[in-house]
């Protein structure tokens, strides 16, 4: 939170630690994380990763931090991929490791059978993990179709961390495809009300056109959508099919272009692609 509310005052925090120990794989980590999360600031992380890892190659935290950093920041998977190895092998029994590895092998390898055993580990070495517990959720309602398991486990994400914004977006989004229409809104407001990434946002602004039965609240929930696709917002892998299809069920006024519109929101296709649809080539657009 501090590095948040005063960065400036952060930043010379750390590079007066680093003056006095300029070698230290902690120090070193933890500042690459703030230039990536908060000053975002990317080249400069990268360098500090790589000084944190001369510093000391088999240190598991950093290893694993910088595969996300590759896999997230500059798409390189194949070295994301050998540095969550090389954490691993440096501790086999690291939870955020695990499931972030688990997390990987699932959304950008589509290796599902690879993927669950790792969920599995990382749960079995951190039961509480909220983060993936919640992924776990995910893979088990969009991968495997186990609707009991998947509530379970959102269930057990939320007992974990009740206000963790992603978990109650991908909770609400479930129970809303599953037809259980109160009890999806309630998750929804509490994941809109704490919601600060875009993506969040635009996966919950889909819901509302998707699902909600008002028309003023579909027609504003489209309004955003198309600022936030104008923006470049996405959320790539997303898997919005099974709203698509409870929505349709539902009787949804535009259901070809809500499927086209999912696949531009998970990022599967292009935003020209709406171009072929009234709705969209009549609207506003900015």
């Amino acid at each position: 939170e501090f590095e948040k509310s005063d960065p400036e005052k952060a930043n010379q925090i750390y590079l007066n630690g680093l003056v006095k120990f300029p070698n230290s794989p902690e120090l070193l980590g933890s500042y690459a994380l703030f230039l990536q999360n908060i000053r975002k600031n990317y080249d400069q992380a990268e360098r500090y990763f790589l000084r944190a890892l001369e510093a000391d190659p088999k240190h598991a935290n950093n290893l694993g931090n910088y595969a996300l950093f590759l896999q997230e920041i500059r798409k390189d998977y194949g070295q994301a991929e050998r540095h969550f190895l090389r954490a691993l092998e440096a501790d086999p029994k690291h939870a955020n490791n695990l499931g972030n590895y688990a997390r990987f092998l699932h959304v950008i390898r589509k290796d599902y059978d690879q993927a669950g055993p790792y969920y599995q580990r990382a749960l079995e070495a951190d039961p509480k993990q909220a983060t993936t517990l919640g992924n776990y959720a995910v893979f088990l309602k969009n991968i495997r179709k186990d609707y009991d398991q998947a509530e379970r486990y959102f269930q057990r994400a939320l007992d974990a961390d009740p206000n963790r914004a992603n978990t109650l977006g991908n909770y609400a989004g479930f129970i809303l495809a599953i037809k259980q229409q109160d009890k999806g809104w309630e998750f929804f407001n509490r994941s809109e009300k704490l919601a600060e990434d875009p993506s969040l946002k635009l996966e919950l602004q889909f819901y509302t056109y998707a699902h909600h039965k008002d028309k003023q609240s579909r027609n504003n929930a489209f309004e955003a959508i198309q600022l936030a696709l104008f923006d470049d917002i996405r959320s790539p892998n997303f898997d919005l099919s099974a709203n698509v299809e409870r929505a349709i069920a539902d009787g949804h006024p535009e259901p070809k272009f809500l499927a086209q519109l999912a696949t531009v929101i998970s990022d599967e296709a292009k935003i020209e692609t709406l171009d072929s649809f009234d709705v969209w080539k009549n609207s506003i657009k900015p």
